[in-house]
C-alpha cells in the first residue's frame, strides 16, 4: 500500500508542470525571509523590549508546513506539495551518518571561509546591530533567525526545485543545478567568486544529504547549525581579517584553519560514503 501510494504521488507530481512546481519554489524561497524581516522591523520600531515576533513568525512557520505536507486547498497540488516537500522520516543510520557528514562539512567550510577571507581580505557580511536590545529580544531573534531560513530555503531548493530536477535528469545535475542557483541568490552578500564558492560548496552538501536521504529533515538540522555557527563563531571575525590592505596575515592560525578545512572535508566524504550505504528507514 505504501508503495502504491509513493508511485500514485510520483505520477501525480509529474502530471503538474514544471513552472508550478517553480512558482511554489520562488514563493517558499522569498515569502517567509521577506515576512520575517518586516516583523523583526515593525517588532523593533513598537516593542524592541518583548520579543514579539517570534511567536507570530513560529505560527507561520507552521502554518506553512503543514499546508506543504499536503493539507488545505486546492486539492489539484496536495500530491505535488507532500512529494516536493520531502518531509520524510529517516533511518537511525542514516540520521547518524548525516550528522557525521553534515558536521564535519561545517567544520571545514568555517575554516575554508577563515582561510580565503584571509586571503582575499573580502568585504565582511553585514551583520545586524543588537548593543541596544534586551537579551531576551536577542535570543528569540537568533532562534527564530535559525530557523526562518532552514526551513523555507531546505523546503525551496532541497524539496521544490530540486525534486523535479531529480525527476528529469540526474541527481547529481540536480544537486548542481540548486547549488549555483542559491549561490546567485548571495551575490546580494557581494560579487566575490570565492566567497560565492563558500556558498555552493555548502548547498551541495545540503543537496546530498536530501539526496541520499530522500529526506530534507537533515539538511534542515545542517542548515540551522551552520547558521548558528557563522552568525556566532565566524562572521563576527570577518572586520578583523578584512584589515590587512591587501596582505594575508599568516600567522599559526591560519596553518590551524587549512589543517581544519581538508581534515574536516576528508571527514564528511567518509560520512558521506557510509550514509549512501545506510539502511532506510522501512
Amino acid at each position: 500500500m505504501l508503495r502504491l501510494q509513493s508511485a500514485v504521488n510520483r505520477d501525480a507530481t509529474e502530471r503538474v508542470t514544471f513552472p508550478v512546481s517553480i512558482a511554489f519554489f520562488v514563493l517558499i524561497a522569498l515569502l517567509p525571509g521577506g515576512v520575517w524581516g518586516a516583523l523583526v522591523t515593525l517588532n523593533l520600531s513598537t516593542a524592541p523590549a518583548m520579543p514579539w515576533a517570534v511567536p507570530v513568525m513560529a505560527i507561520l512557520l507552521g502554518a506553512m508546513v503543514w499546508y506543504l505536507l499536503g493539507y488545505g486547498p486546492p486539492s489539484g497540488t496536495r500530491a505535488l506539495r507532500a512529494t516536493c516537500l520531502r518531509w520524510h522520516k529517516i533511518s537511525r543510520s542514516q540520521w547518524h551518518w548525516s550528522v557525521v557528514a553534515g558536521g564535519a562539512s561545517i567544520v571545514s567550510l568555517a575554516g575554508l571561509w577563515i582561510v580565503l577571507s584571509t586571503l582575499s581580505h573580502w568585504q565582511p557580511n553585514r551583520l545586524p546591530s543588537i548593543g541596544s536590545l534586551s537579551p531576551v529580544t536577542v535570543v528569540g531573534f537568533i532562534i527564530m533567525g535559525s530557523l526562518v531560513a532552514p526551513l523555507s530555503e531546505e523546503a525551496a531548493y532541497r524539496g521544490y526545485l530540486q525534486v523535479p530536477l531529480e525527476q528529469r535528469f540526474a541527481g547529481t545535475t540536480a544537486v548542481l543545478v540548486t547549488s549555483i542557483l542559491f549561490a546567485c541568490a548571495h551575490i546580494t552578500h557581494g560579487l566575490i567568486p570565492l566567497k560565492l564558492l563558500v556558498y555552493f560548496l555548502g548547498r551541495v552538501y545540503f543537496g546530498t544529504l536530501a539526496l541520499m536521504t530522500g529526506s530534507i529533515l537533515p539538511g534542515i538540522v545542517a542548515h540551522i547549525a551552520t547558521d548558528l555557527t557563522f552568525f556566532i563563531l565566524v562572521w563576527p571575525g570577518d572586520a578583523r581579517r578584512a584589515m590587512g590592505g591587501g596582505h594575508p596575515t599568516i600567522d599559526p592560525w591560519f596553518t590551524v584553519h587549512c589543517t581544519q578545512t581538508v581534515t574536516f572535508a576528508a571527514i564528511a566524504v567518509w560520512g558521506f560514503v557510509r550514509l549512501r550505504r545506510a539502511p532506510s528507514a522501512v
